[in-house]
């Protein structure tokens, strides 16, 4: 029915991804790496459920410390640090009228390993909040209107050159760049199975850079247009849907590339004389 989102019948949630991410406030940019998902996995204490609030409110003395739900357990996956969270009455019903989507991991300061002056990673998952404004790019929502696209995104051939992508990325601490190329020549069967699935050839390796487009249209506009779309219609981040976008429509985003090259050739030039 209108206005109710479905849940994933296991209850587990990516609360963290995998990548770095810069805190809003202090410019700090948080790591999410293997090392990381596994120190806070690992910390959790035996028989405890880790507290899921509304919007951090059980930091402040003058707000409630309700709960909207209980993280029963966590776990290392490809994507990031996974939590079972089982859902209070008031949070089911937050979450299942949409009123909130996204969850917000919280961390110390005193539970961070310092890395340098701006980066540091965290070891120990304190607890966490049910919000609209999540600090962590690249979440999913917690509840999907359509629970067939959760079933069918198990199985989907782009997911699953994601996840090989991202298992790279992690085991060798390289870039996603550098690891969706490794991922490529490894696992060429699953990358030509998720170009299969998006209906578009692999042309991207052979354009011609050129930097007189056609239409005029300006490529980095007309790509960001495309990930916006595909946001909208899978219901999912940003990031995800440029990492998508990126499979679907392969000659827009070499072209895009392309013109950043170029931009940057011209910002180099410029520099030298």
């Amino acid at each position: 029915p209108d206005g109710e989102f479905q849940f994933p019948a296991d209850n587990w949630y990516l609360i963290a991804p995998i990548g770095e991410h810069p805190h809003s406030d202090s410019g700090i940019i948080q790591v999410i790496d293997a090392a990381a998902v596994e120190a806070m996995t690992n910390s959790m204490p035996t028989n405890t459920e880790l507290l899921v609030d509304f919007d951090h409110e059980s930091w402040s003395k003058e707000k409630r410390t309700t709960a909207a739900g209980w993280i029963q357990n966590l776990k290392a996956a490809a994507q990031g640090l996974m939590a079972q969270i089982r859902w209070s009455k008031g949070g089911k019903e937050a979450l299942g009228g949409g009123d909130y989507r996204y969850i917000s991991p919280v961390w110390t300061l005193n539970n961070c390993r310092q890395i340098d002056e701006t980066h540091i990673r965290p070891m120990v998952l304190t607890d966490a909040g049910i919000t609209n404004r999540p600090n962590l790019r690249g979440l999913p929502a917690l509840s999907n209107r359509d629970a067939r696209r959760e079933r069918v995104a198990a199985d989907d051939p782009v997911d699953s050159f994601f996840t090989e992508v991202r298992t790279i990325q992690n085991a060798r601490k390289v870039g996603f760049e550098a690891a969706w190329s490794s991922a490529k020549t490894e696992h060429r069967e699953v990358y030509q199975n998720a170009l299969r699935h998006t209906g578009y050839k692999n042309t991207a390796e052979l354009i011609q850079p050129t930097h007189t487009w056609p239409g005029g249209h300006n490529p980095y506009l007309k790509f960001d247009s495309i990930v916006k779309h595909r946001a909208s219609n899978d219901d999912i981040s940003y990031d995800r849907a440029f990492e998508k976008a990126k499979l679907s429509h392969p000659n827009e985003y070499a072209q895009m590339c392309a013109e950043y090259q170029r931009d940057e050739s011209i910002r180099a030039s410029a520099t030298s004389l």
